[in-house]
């Protein structure tokens, strides 16, 4: 948990929404056992606020604490974004790679003349520059990745 103003806010993964505009929500934390001392992992369940019944199971949401007077934390949830993603494959040669990148105006690569190509614009058969590096990348930074296709 954590403090943001005078609200805490926690983040866990959705385990059901079976009910109308409520989510039940698993929060992990990492606690040192007192006798072995070793770090083991505590869950703790939260009802959070859906008020669009938008969330799924496995959503990781984050939520935050609504006024903290009851015994069973009332909470609402701060944010899901969604974003349309495009995958570009491209060949170099004998190597092949594919890149997911955000479909939008504001993401761009590098043409062939050093000019910069709009993601929403390319086309099949567009040629850009590129460097082969291992791992992911975000805005040139080495990231480690993982992605989960639901």
């Amino acid at each position: 948990m954590s403090e943001r103003g005078n609200r805490k806010t926690i983040q866990g993964v959705v385990l059901s929404n079976r009910m109308d505009k409520t989510i039940v929500v698993r929060a992990e934390r990492i606690v040192k056992h007192p006798v072995f001392q070793k770090y083991i992992k505590r869950y703790e369940k939260y009802k959070a606020h859906d008020e669009t019944n938008q969330c799924a199971v496995g959503d990781r949401v984050l939520i935050v604490e609504h006024s903290g007077e009851t015994h069973e934390a009332v909470v609402g949830r701060l944010k899901i974004e969604r974003r349309p993603l495009l995958l570009v494959e491209a060949r170099s040669g004998e190597a092949k790679v594919s890149l997911v990148l955000q479909n939008a105006e504001t993401i761009r690569l590098v043409g062939e003349g050093g000019a910069a190509v709009s993601v929403a614009a390319l086309a099949v058969g567009d040629r850009v520059l590129g460097s082969l590096a291992e791992g992911g990348r975000h805005f040139g930074i080495a990231v480690r990745e993982t992605i989960l296709e639901k």
